[in-house]
């Protein structure tokens, strides 16, 4: 990760795992700005990337993580700004503080927003914020990418038929990284939707929403090993297998959809 600019202001372009970006609207419309990116001034005890993560938190609600560098530094008329690109960390979203309200658009739409700021200067910074986050984005690796949320997609609860079974399949901190970050469908073909919270992987069928396995996980010294797992067993929610047929499901999944691109 490259360096960030020294600036005035620190701030987040948060994306989502859809490929689209957070935009949030003014309360006040300072400056002429309708819709933007969240920032703040740094706090005496703050780095440029714990100010850009509580910019993220306060102008949306949702709690950040930072995955890469915005290059550059963004002018307006009376400041500097400088941007990471975070993406949605663990947490539930919080009320936001400074923003009236806050939008996942694509990029094309989110240039026709910005372009509602009256202010020249700020409406060209942001912009170029835009481009060059955009930039960013189809460079991030497969590991960078925004992690995939419970909310991003239909999927419904296990069911009550439901049945445990043993696991060992070991991963070490590079493909748990990748594992974290679950899998978001982009088309109907891809049969997975995977989201990762508290230590436990939920894996469902895309089309249905049917939730089929949960995963569960430990850490164990430098490797982290998923040690059993939940099984749907409701007779109309999918096929039956046997323990060691789910197991090699499990296992061909993770591999399959998570850990390559």
């Amino acid at each position: 990760m490259i360096k960030i600019a020294r600036a005035d202001l620190y701030g987040a372009v948060m994306l989502h795992a859809s490929q689209s970006v957070l935009l949030c609207r003014l309360a006040d419309e300072f400056g002429g700005e309708v819709w933007t990116f969240p920032k703040a001034q740094p706090r005496p005890d703050e780095s440029p990337a714990e100010t850009a993560v509580r910019a993220a938190l306060e102008g949306s609600g949702y709690p950040a993580e930072i995955l890469e560098v915005v290059p550059g530094g963004f002018p307006d008329t009376t400041s500097l700004s400088a941007f990471y690109v975070v993406g949605r960390a663990p947490g539930e979203r919080k009320r936001a503080g400074s923003a009236a309200s806050s939008q996942w658009v694509d990029f094309r739409t989110a240039q026709d927003l910005i372009a509602q700021t009256q202010g020249e200067a700020e409406r060209e910074r942001d912009l170029a914020i835009l481009r060059a986050a955009q930039d960013v984005r189809v460079r991030l690796t497969w590991s960078q990418r925004p992690a995939v949320w419970k909310d991003d997609w239909r999927g419904k609860e296990m069911p009550r038929q439901r049945r445990e079974i043993a696991l060992d399949l070991r991963f070490d901190e590079f493909a748990m990284t990748r594992i974290r970050k679950g899998l978001l469908p982009r088309a109907m073909e891809e049969k997975w939707f995977a989201w990762f919270e508290k230590s436990r992987l939920h894996l469902h069928r895309s089309w249905t929403g049917y939730c089929i396995y949960e995963v569960n996980f430990v850490r164990e010294s430098d490797h982290w090993r998923a040690i059993s797992a939940t099984v749907n067993s409701h007779p109309k929610q999918r096929i039956p297998n046997d323990n060691d047929e789910d197991r090699r499901w499990i296992a061909r999944i993770i591999a399959g959809q998570l850990l390559y691109e």
